[in-house]
């Protein structure tokens, strides 16, 4: 009997806040795990085990669920984007200002920690 892989669904609005690198690595990562368990399923055949047949039907629903929550993280991801796109656009001083600010307390916080 192969080995199925196990996994933990999160939640996707919890990725959108750690910025675009981590929410490309979560989508990355949730399609590696989805190709596996397809794979999984595949070889697991038609086995008349009892046991394979429901977790079998298991993995397939949370496959499911876990294609539709890659979409909605996507799109999501995609809608997020273009607003920041559009607010710098908007307002580009402001955003200049805003990020050499922020630059600037990371610099003094990480300098400060040093000591």
């Amino acid at each position: 009997m192969d080995s199925i892989p196990s996994f933990t669904m999160t939640n996707p609005s919890d990725s959108s806040t750690n910025g675009s690198a981590a929410a490309t690595a979560t989508i990355d990562e949730l399609r590696t795990l989805i190709l596996e368990a397809e794979q999984a399923l595949v070889n697991a055949g038609d086995s008349a085990d009892d046991k394979l047949v429901a977790i079998r039907d298991r993995l397939q629903s949370v496959l499911a669920d876990s294609k539709s929550a890659l979409g909605r993280l996507r799109k999501t991801a995609a809608e997020k984007a273009r607003q920041a796109d559009a607010v710098v656009r908007a307002h580009p001083y402001e955003s200049i200002g805003i990020a050499v600010g922020v630059g600037a307390l990371v610099g003094y916080l990480l300098s400060s920690r040093r000591r």
